[in-house]
């Protein structure tokens, strides 16, 4: 199942390992442990799909391989796992679907998961899985921005020139 986190957000272009989804594959009624062997995240927006790249999938901190490349981003991404991801029987495991953010790019990225590849570790049933959830939508910036606004009159605020010495820190301006 895809999770509505992390929530939607903006990401500034030539961001590295931006967490864009959360996977969760859960065993909690399971007979047996369950062996995962590859899944399918789909980018279902219209965003650019070249603008993201270095596609990885993260139990906790560990990178998940795949035998397959994720380097690019594409409608439907495959991760066929180097080693199947066992899911302990009456547990979750949440997995996170991180990607490069390419540098002078822009558009909408949200993923969900389209389907899974998994058996029962000591049975070799196929698994059914239905995938449901859809990610949230990730609009990418080409920067930072800030918007500032001079207010004038008796009332406004600050009612004097401020000035901040480059590498100040913490200061309070246009209060």
């Amino acid at each position: 199942k895809t999770l509505s986190l992390p929530v939607a957000q903006s990401i500034v272009a030539g961001t590295t390992g931006f967490e864009f989804a959360k996977i969760e594959l859960n065993a909690m009624t399971s007979g047996e442990d369950v062996r995962v062997s590859s899944l399918i995240v789909s980018d279902v927006t219209a965003g650019t799909l070249t603008n993201l790249g270095n596609l990885q999938l993260f139990n906790g901190a560990t990178q998940l391989t795949t035998s397959n490349s994720t380097a690019t981003n594409a409608a439907f991404s495959t991760f066929t796992l180097t080693s199947a991801l066992v899911v302990p029987k009456g547990t979750i495991v949440t997995l996170s679907l991180k990607a490069d953010v390419l540098t002078g790019t822009s558009g909408s990225h949200a993923f969900s998961l389209y389907s899974v590849s998994a058996t029962g570790k000591d049975t070799g049933t196929a698994v059914t899985v239905s995938p449901t959830g859809s990610g949230q939508a990730m609009a990418i910036q080409s920067g930072p921005t800030v918007a500032l606004s001079l207010l004038t009159g008796a009332n406004a605020s600050p009612n004097a020139n401020q000035t901040a010495n480059v590498a100040t820190n913490d200061g309070v301006y246009f209060a």
